[in-house]
């Protein structure tokens, strides 16, 4: 009902409990910088009611519970400009959210969706075969959650553009299973991303092929807070029983280096190539990379992490009967954290930081390992040649014959016997920068 401009809703107050009408301005979007008062009778109590900006909601309060009201009616005026917007949605539009949760499989997606209550499915029109979950948590936080088309880098970066356009999320969670690395992280534990490491990159000569790394940065504000959330009443969450059969195991939480590619990998050669490199490499896994390199080329970018259960251990005794254990303890951790720690009020985080890149500063020490594990991936014999010629060594004179490993090891130890080590390390830089950051974890 509207009287001389005003709009008018008749509900109980939240300061008094009584009875009575609430005036309020007619809102006018088109101004947000219009305060919008909001009045009882009854009590006199004054609520003022202000958007910023769009949907944003800022709400000052008068009265002795003040601080509960606000709560109460920031979450209810953020849910009616949810509402309000989702027509806009099924037509192609967008709306809001605070936390986008993704992931690769369906069976993920449900062991998340299955420990939130008064999910929405949305559909949306424009040129898109997204289908999306969406609701509010009592704090007035909004979660987006929804499933790529298919496991890997593509399908994931994918998604992620997708859902930016559609709901501009302020974070983004990668949430999911994933292969173990690490001899203390057990069946079902959880790893949370500090780096992520693309491994798929990579040169392939007469010798074989040799990555090239992409490492990309989680967001530490958002990790800190994920890694220091000390309850453990999430664990009631997780109905999925574990397949040893085992019962009162607490799930650990880890955090370190994620490997990330296109491969599902099970074997222990190739997981144990990967790790003799990233010797802090905690978990592999197909997505998260993708996720990253989507959001470091995306401007005003959400912050982002990753929380993984672990349900294998990348090795040939690979299977899927941790599968739907893992997933659920991940989910179940997940939408705990979001539900006790996340609030509408938390500010967005700066983009991912990718290394290598120029700007990274110089290591103040390269150990000899990383040295000739760098010089064997990025460089050639061809190229090889010319860099010792800069360096002012005759390359026929390296001990090694034709094999180029052999070559690269005699050459660290005649450049380290005349002290010029130094020398070489800072021509390798200035050749390929960032190389030799990529390979000390």
């Amino acid at each position: 009902m509207t009287k001389q401009g005003k709009r008018e809703i008749s509900f109980r107050c939240p300061q008094c409990n009584g009875s009575g009408i609430i005036a309020v301005d007619k809102i006018d979007k088109s101004q947000p910088s219009r305060p919008h008062l909001v009045r009882c009778p009854r009590c006199a109590g004054s609520v003022t009611v202000n958007f910023p900006s769009g949907e944003e909601v800022e709400i000052s309060v008068n009265g002795a519970i003040s601080d509960e009201v606000e709560r109460v009616l920031t979450s209810a005026y953020t849910r009616i400009a949810q509402l309000h917007s989702k027509k806009n949605v099924e037509k192609g539009g967008s709306m809001k959210a605070d936390v986008a949760v993704l992931t690769a499989l369906p069976m993920e997606l449900e062991a998340f969706l299955r420990h939130g209550t008064s999910w929405e499915r949305i559909e949306t029109e424009k040129g898109s075969i997204r289908t999306y979950y969406q609701r509010t948590t009592e704090t007035g936080v909004s979660v987006v959650a929804a499933c790529a088309s298919g496991m890997g880098q593509l399908n994931a970066a994918l998604l992620t553009r997708d859902i930016i356009d559609v709901w501009s999320p302020k974070k983004l969670i990668l949430v999911g299973i994933a292969g173990g690395l690490r001899r203390e992280i057990s069946l079902g534990d959880i790893v949370v991303s500090d780096q992520i490491v693309d491994y798929e990159l990579g040169k392939v000569t007469s010798f074989g092929a040799n990555p090239r790394w992409s490492v990309y940065r989680s967001d530490a504000l958002l990790r800190d807070r994920i890694e220091n959330y000390r309850s453990l009443e999430w664990l009631s969450r997780v109905s999925t029983a574990r397949p040893d059969g085992k019962q009162n195991i607490i799930p650990k939480i880890h955090s370190g280096v994620v490997l990330s590619g296109n491969k599902v990998i099970a074997d222990e050669k190739t997981a144990g190539a990967l790790r003799s490199v990233w010797t802090r490499a905690a978990a592999i896994e197909m997505e998260a990379s993708g996720i990253a390199a989507a959001l470091y080329q995306t401007s005003d970018s959400p912050s982002f992490v990753m929380i993984k259960g672990i349900c294998d251990r990348a090795d040939s005794k690979k299977d899927d009967r941790w599968q739907a254990y893992a997933a659920d303890v991940a989910g179940a951790f997940t939408m705990a954290f979001i539900l006790d720690k996340l609030h509408p009020s938390d500010t967005k985080a700066p983009k991912p930081e990718k290394v290598p890149v120029t700007s990274v500063p110089s290591l103040p020490s390269v150990d000899f390992r990383a040295i000739r594990l760098a010089l064997s991936s990025a460089f050639d014999l061809r190229e090889l040649k010319i860099l010792s010629s800069d360096l002012g060594v005759d390359w026929d004179n390296i001990a090694g014959g034709d094999v180029k490993d052999e070559k690269i090891v005699e050459l660290l130890w005649y450049m380290k016997r005349r002290n010029n080590l130094n020398k070489l390390i800072d021509a390798v830089k200035q050749e390929r920068p960032g190389l030799l950051d990529a390979y000390v974890p």
